[in-house]
């Protein structure tokens, strides 16, 4: 994983505190025994001394995209309802293939299942596939999404 360091502290809409990172990442910082244990995260003293701090970033762990890429086509929007199950087990996209997951609204479980990475993707958090990288999706409750096709601009 990569380390970064902690700039500052927000919480999110379910009054979660999150961390947001010098790689302009965030990661939530929860205090729940036993699963996670982070009381200092519960006070302010806690919090402001915790800036700086260096922590794992899974999501610079994501492919990410080269610069050289353009969209030629994407799917309609797919739903927890729609999802294709095609989806939602091992697939790849063709060789020089890039993707882009969009989620609309909700949340979507992203798994690169070979190297025992997932991510959960949200409106603010694309998800990046690699060509020919073996990769499956699952919605965690209601989701809209839908995935961007990429390749080397011709």
């Amino acid at each position: 994983m990569a380390a970064q360091s902690i700039l500052e502290f927000f919480q999110d809409e379910e009054q979660h505190w999150v961390a947001r990172l010098k790689c302009g990442h965030t990661v939530h910082m929860r205090h729940r025994p036993p699963q996670e244990s982070r009381p200092w995260v519960t006070t302010p003293s806690g919090r402001s001394q915790h800036v700086g701090m260096e922590v794992d970033c899974k999501f610079c762990n994501m492919p990410q995209l080269p610069a050289d890429v353009e969209k030629y086509k994407q799917t309609r929007v797919f739903d927890e309802e729609t999802i294709p199950a095609g989806l939602t087990r091992d697939h790849a996209t063709a060789s020089g293939v890039w993707g882009r997951i969009v989620v609309q609204s909700g949340r979507l479980l992203y798994e690169i299942p070979e190297r025992g990475e997932s991510w959960v993707l949200r409106p603010s958090v694309l998800g990046t596939i690699a060509p020919g990288q073996k990769h499956q999706v699952s919605p965690v409750g209601a989701v809209s999404f839908f995935v961007e096709f990429l390749r080397e601009k011709r």
